[in-house]
């Protein structure tokens, strides 16, 4: 279903609502016109190639500065605007980003997610609008312990698929998985061999954040 929809929306693309032409600070548009504003390289910026893989997996607007954007591509990383998508640049320690979230009342306070392929799999949490990174220790203690095995040994405890937000607190969180929990081996020529009968995934909840959390088994 991912190959699917994702396919569907390779670009990322800007128009502008009402009557006026300049929704960013740096950048004018037509009323009821599409523009292409994916990272080009302009102004020495990053650059991706809208035709790799999966395109455009997520694309998200701080809503206290709605000149910041965010754009996570599939292993073409997390880019960011500042001029509302006249120039970027690739944030961050990705290599194939899924989803994230930008906290409503605090532009430096940052989730994102990654799974289904990659070497950065997992939730992370940036305080500082994006500089820097990191994967709660009390997101991968918990994580380790799920049961996700690969035939070459490795393990995908940390293929997440999908994060969900509380409106009213950003603290509260609930993650989902891409891949199933117990029993599931890495492996076969599909890659998807299930061993057992417990091969659901169920979803991680914190109430802080992400410094703790329940597991809710599926």
């Amino acid at each position: 279903m991912r190959s699917s929809l994702t396919r569907l929306c390779p670009l990322v693309l800007a128009c502008a609502l009402g009557g006026s032409h300049a929704l960013f600070a740096a950048v004018s548009y037509t009323p009821g016109t599409w523009a292409n504003i994916s990272p080009n390289g302009a102004g020495g910026g990053s650059r991706v190639n809208i035709n790799e893989r999966f395109g455009c997996n997520d694309i998200r607007i701080d809503p206290s500065n709605p000149s910041t954007l965010y754009t996570c591509w599939d292993e073409q990383g997390l880019h960011k605007s500042t001029n509302g998508g006249e120039t970027w640049q690739r944030i961050g320690p990705f290599d194939s980003p899924l989803h994230m979230r930008v906290n409503p009342t605090n532009s430096n306070h940052l989730y994102l997610i990654q799974g289904v392929r990659g070497d950065t799999m997992g939730f992370w949490v940036s305080t500082n609008g994006g500089a820097n990174w990191t994967r709660p220790a009390g997101f991968t203690n918990l994580a380790n312990g799920i049961g996700v095995n690969r035939g070459d040994g490795g393990k995908w405890d940390y293929d997440l698929y999908d994060l969900a937000v509380d409106p009213t607190d950003f603290n509260h969180v609930v993650i989902s998985w891409h891949t199933g929990w117990n029993g599931y081996e890495w492996s076969g020529s599909d890659h998807n061999v299930f061993v057992g009968d417990n091969w659901g995934a169920g979803v991680f909840e914190t109430f802080d954040g992400g410094s703790s959390w329940t597991k809710i088994n599926p």
